[in-house]
């Protein structure tokens, strides 16, 4: 990796087919923040070098930006679903970083995160503004969940990085509802319309 041999402290284990090809398996090897140049060399018997693979690995840390995917969130405003606001995270490479990161973001009012309404249950005496925490999973992507609202309209998400703040804004959207026919006065050209096809 990067020019320098795995350190054989890593070696976890070797896996034989029934064609007696062997595969190696290493764990716990250490990357570089960016990118990683990884070689593997495939032997033959004679321990002659047959072919050599060549794989570049690039590995995130921090988030410096994100966006929010619509397609993937659900912006909703009927009191009864939960609205999700699904982000994704990048590193100043522009790649999406990695799973396991926890963040915090803010939510304006009067929307509220719905983990930080849990909290409040928990603990109604609580003054605490520092917002709600997020957890970025695979492919860079967080999923930041709302309390059910009736609230339609604009809601701004901020999310504090190490060296800016990215605001983002979504819509959320009432519930499309049925139209109900409350009735028509008596004479109206409506009235004598409905009265002739009932």
């Amino acid at each position: 990796i990067n020019g320098k041999a795995v350190d054989t402290v890593h070696f976890n284990k070797k896996l034989l087919d029934e064609q007696g090809k062997a595969l190696t398996i290493y764990r716990g090897v250490h990357l570089k923040e960016g990118d990683n140049l990884v070689v593997c060399t495939i032997k033959d018997e004679d321990g002659e070098v047959i072919k050599k693979v060549t794989k570049n690995i690039h590995y995130s840390t921090m988030p410096i930006r994100a966006e929010v995917i619509e397609e993937y969130s659900n912006l909703v405003a009927d009191g009864k679903q939960i609205p999700v606001i699904a982000v994704k995270f990048f590193d100043r490479d522009g790649y999406p970083v990695h799973g396991d990161i926890v963040g915090k973001f803010k939510i304006s009012q009067p929307y509220i995160g719905y983990r930080r309404l849990d909290a409040m249950g928990q603990n109604p005496l609580s003054k605490s503004t520092t917002g709600e925490d997020y957890v970025i999973g695979d492919g860079g992507m967080a999923y930041i969940r709302l309390e059910a609202t009736t609230k339609a309209g604009e809601a701004t998400l901020t999310l504090p990085f190490a060296n800016r703040t990215e605001e983002l804004k979504v819509w959320l959207k009432p519930k499309v509802r049925d139209w109900i026919l409350v009735g028509f006065a008596e004479g109206s050209v409506g009235y004598s319309t409905i009265t002739k096809n009932m």
